[in-house]
């Protein structure tokens, strides 16, 4: 039958109760009662059906559907909200197991109130306790018997469940803090959280020694072996650095490998003779090879700039729109340049004086100076700031409450930034404030907004012939998640077009997009929707289309795209490519070529900076103290095309005046829509999509509990407004007056004026 909710008089519930065994007969075995759909039975039958022993006592048994394993689960009500449950698992077969594991899951709601909950690993409960701190109601699950993992998280574990896999009991922390959690709990009542407040202290900045950088090195070597057999991994090694030197050597310049290629003859004839012990044979291979990654001539620069920050913290932390707020930052961040491409690099920090968080920076086209996004430990917000590369003539350029991000220098001089000075909120987020891309002059003044969606947008990056390529969130019309594609914009902010995927639900979200040199094409995250700090790298061509799958290949084999499940088609863009040990995520690439780039992936709960290729080979540049993020090499660039300005800018502060509408002008409305055949639309209707500048902080009433103040029945659909109907001409064309930095969007009308085709998107 149905699975029962275990229900507390507080709203408290214990729900979607599954379970799980894993065991080995001569192969991996797993016997599975799904969590996200009670359907799903894997590999059990019912031996005998479910029946009542008391008014208070039912049990069932059931059986692998290879009749090795047999379990017996009686289930007892005691008194009030309390139940026992017993699993009892017996080997009814002749057959020797192993590694047989039960493992159990529910889901654990303290109050009904999921946003506030607070979980832990209680040892001396055996089992997950969920704690609400506004009602003080309590939930458990609990072992009669020490368990040998436990997981405690947000979201239901499908995984986690099937391999039976967690925290080691012996690891769980014990509850000596009371005032600590105390703190928690208090904290758990207020609604969606910002960052907790911490000591506000930075890491020191040292460089390492050349015995302490040779370790780290070392330690990454034999991380990447995958602990396989050093002989067939160094074997392994010899050949792809051979493949490397190959690739390498047929560059212009060409460098003179010859002295590698040699070692790695002689390293080859030591392996076959086994003079070498193999750890060391292996770690000789990784040191040649090195030296022929660095070697590549596209490695033209001996300093990189990046940041090594903490993630942020608050009530989910890693989403997509709240992470860059600035009251979920966290201090201990650093502005750095390291000199020499080697763990024992020179490393001199830039920023901060004082503690604070960073984000994305940008180099001068001349290498020369910084611009840099800063949250002072002591501030609300993340200014703009710029310091030249020696470190002096730190200056602040942005100023106020609002969280100013991500920005880049324009040919023209200019800055563009991303912002939340659009004063509006996310529909399903009302606690989270949205972002726009605004311009600005050098010294921070004339801020003037560029773009006008109702979500955010991101991290604005020049390609090289003179556009800007960013991320756009939109659900204009559609359902909230899946659509954060890449989009261009014009310098002034004129002519938004998509650039690839506004149609796509792989990968998830596009970002960090960089173009790569003297193509079209780009390299890009694909990251989460619920976590901006998941991700796998691809490339996209868009000449060879704008949607899934054309044009799309992914660098990064390993790791799939997260959150949005596997496609139906998952081209690699080097079918060479090889892995090197486990990384569970891929960020801010920063291409060199269509096969060389650097990029930070994460390994052991930390993003470490690598110099990698498209084919799996890959070099330890630098690991810090946090996160290392968005490196660049610091070198001098070339400048894309400066556009001209087409903005009749309406000044600001006094001499401020009221924007002048535009007119808005389309040759043929049917291009984009192929199957509405010409001549039925007859007339469009112009609907402009207001903005979210009022928030309730939570969410709110029931059915909808994405948005606050609710606005709308369905999900988190905006406010409306129709601004009028136009005709179409016989031709398809149509053009209209319409108001200047409004987000508007379109719908085409027969002679009756029944809506044909809805736009769900907007300009």
């Amino acid at each position: 039958g149905n699975r029962q909710a275990l229900i507390s008089p507080t709203g408290g519930q214990l729900s979607r109760f599954s379970y799980s065994i894993n065991y080995d007969n001569g192969e991996p075995q797993l016997a599975v009662i799904s969590i996200k759909d009670p359907e799903v039975i894997e590999n059990l039958q019912i031996r005998k059906p479910l029946q009542k022993r008391s008014e208070t006592e039912i049990s069932v048994q059931l059986q692998t559907k290879d009749e090795q394993l047999t379990l017996q689960i009686v289930a007892r009500m005691g008194k009030g909200t309390d139940a026992r449950i017993e699993f009892s698992l017996t080997n009814s077969s002749q057959v020797t197991l192993r590694d047989v594991r039960l493992s159990v899951y529910s889901n654990l709601e303290a109050a009904h109130d999921s946003e506030n909950d607070y979980s832990v690993l209680d040892p001396a409960l055996n089992g997950v306790l969920v704690v609400d701190g506004p009602t003080g109601a309590c939930v458990s699950m609990t072992a009669v018997e020490p368990p040998s993992f436990g997981y405690s998280g947000v979201w239901a574990s499908e995984s986690r469940l099937r391999k039976g896999t967690g925290v080691p009991f012996a690891e769980w922390p014990s509850f000596s803090e009371p005032e600590r959690l105390k703190q928690k709990l208090t904290r758990a009542s207020i609604p969606h959280p910002p960052a907790l407040h911490v000591e506000s202290t930075e890491p020191e900045t040292r460089t390492l020694t050349k015995e302490e950088a040779q370790l780290v090195l070392e330690e990454d070597w034999l991380f990447q072996s995958e602990g396989k057999n050093w002989e067939d991994r160094t074997q392994q090694e010899i050949g792809w650095a051979r493949e490397l030197a190959s690739r390498i050597g047929k560059m212009s310049p060409p460098p003179d490998l010859s002295d590698e290629l040699d070692r790695l003859e002689r390293l080859q004839s030591q392996l076959t003779s086994g003079q070498l012990d193999s750890k060391d044979l292996y770690l000789a291979v990784r040191r040649v090879k090195r030296e022929i990654s660095f070697k590549n001539p596209l490695v033209d620069f001996d300093s990189i700039l990046f940041i090594d920050n903490p993630y942020p913290e608050g009530a989910e932390w890693p989403h997509e729109a709240r992470h860059r707020n600035g009251m979920m930052a966290v201090p201990g961040g650093r502005l750095l340049v390291l000199k020499g491409l080697h763990p024992s690099g020179e490393l001199r920090k830039l920023m901060p004086e004082k503690p604070g968080s960073f984000w994305r920076p940008d180099l001068s086209f001349d290498a020369t100076r910084v611009l840099a996004s800063f949250k002072p430990h002591d501030e609300k917000s993340f200014h703009l700031y710029e310091i030249n590369i020696d470190g002096t003539g730190l200056k602040q350029l942005t100023f106020g409450d609002y969280d100013d991000l991500d920005p880049i220098y324009l040919p023209d001089g200019h800055i563009m930034f991303s912002t939340s000075r659009c004063n509006t909120y996310i529909r399903c987020m009302p606690y989270t404030y949205a972002y726009v891309l605004a311009r600005c002059d050098p010294d921070g003044d004339n801020i003037y907004l560029v773009s006008h969606g109702n979500e955010p947008d991101w991290l604005p990056t020049l390609l090289n012939d003179g556009r800007v390529i960013y991320t756009r969130w939109e659900y204009t019309d559609k359902a909230l998640w899946r659509i954060q594609s890449l989009w261009t914009v014009n310098q002034d902010g004129t002519n938004t077009s998509v650039f690839w995927g506004n149609q796509s639900v792989w990968p998830d979200m596009l970002i960090e997009a960089r173009p790569i040199p003297d193509t079209n094409r780009v390299m890009f995250t694909g990251a989460a929707h619920h976590n901006w700090f998941d991700g796998s790298i691809g490339i996209l061509d868009p000449n060879k289309g704008f949607n899934f799958p054309e044009g799309l290949t992914k660098i990064t084999a390993d790791v799939p795209w997260p959150e949005c499940g596997e496609p139906p088609l998952d081209p690699i863009e080097s079918p060479h490519y090889h892995t090197s040990g486990t990384y569970d995520a891929y960020k801010t690439p920063f291409p060199l070529s269509a096969e060389d780039f650097l990029v930070s992936a994460r390994r052991d709960g930390k993003y470490r900076l690598y110099l990698m290729d498209v084919h799996g080979n890959r070099e330890l540049i630098y690991q810090g103290a946090h996160h290392i993020w968005h490196a660049m090499p610091v070198r001098p660039r070339q400048k894309p095309l400066t556009q001209s300005d087409q903005v009749d800018w309406p000044g600001t502060g006094a001499d401020r005046q009221d924007p002048q509408p535009g007119i808005f002008f389309s040759p043929n409305i049917y291009e984009g829509v192929p199957d509405l055949p010409q001549g039925m639309v007859k007339h469009l209707r112009v609907i402009q999509m207001d903005s979210k500048t009022a928030t309730t902080w939570t969410r709110d009433i029931s059915p909808n509990w994405y948005s606050g103040p609710v606005v709308s029945i369905l999900q988190a659909d905006g406010v409306k407004r129709i601004l009028g109907t136009v005709p179409v001409q016989p031709d398809g064309s149509v053009y209209f007056q319409v108001p200047a930095g409004k987000a508007l969007h379109f719908q085409l009308l027969d002679e009756q004026y029944r809506a044909l085709q809805t736009m769900r998107s907007f300009s």
